[in-house]
């Protein structure tokens, strides 16, 4: 099961649950690891996806090598 909370275009913040991740009885955020906006949901809603699956990609709002 996953369940998207977020959809393409909107801004996120890190630590932001991107999705609900889950199997029968058990649930988990997928949250994001940086400020940015989520551009891509690269997995359709109830896809079985397991470690190193790449589910959505977020383009940072910050270039890392001018960021303070």
């Amino acid at each position: 099961m996953n369940n998207w909370l977020v959809e393409p275009g909107e801004t996120v913040l890190a630590g932001e649950a991107l999705v609900e991740l889950g199997i029968p009885g058990v649930v988990g955020d997928l949250c994001s690891p940086i400020d940015g906006r989520l551009v891509e949901i690269c997995c359709a809603e109830d896809t079985w996806v397991t470690a190193g699956t790449i589910v959505a990609w977020v383009e940072g709002t910050t270039d890392p090598e001018t960021a303070d």
